[in-house]
């Protein structure tokens, strides 16, 4: 979760929800470099499963 939410609040916001007491544990533990490849890759991956999973719903 930290590594997805780094681009959308800062870090003292993440620290907070992931109730860390310092923000170096969430930044320098939780916190990793997410390459734009990657990113595309597990968002295919998610929408090909969601899709197979609405198309056996609909079943």
């Amino acid at each position: 979760m930290a590594t997805r939410a780094q681009n959308l609040g800062s870090v003292k916001d993440i620290q907070s929800h992931l109730r860390h007491s310092r923000a170096d544990t969430t930044a320098n533990e939780y916190m990793q470099e997410l390459p734009e490849s990657v990113q595309q890759m597990v968002g295919s991956i998610y929408a090909m499963l969601t899709s197979a999973a609405t198309q056996q719903q609909a079943t």
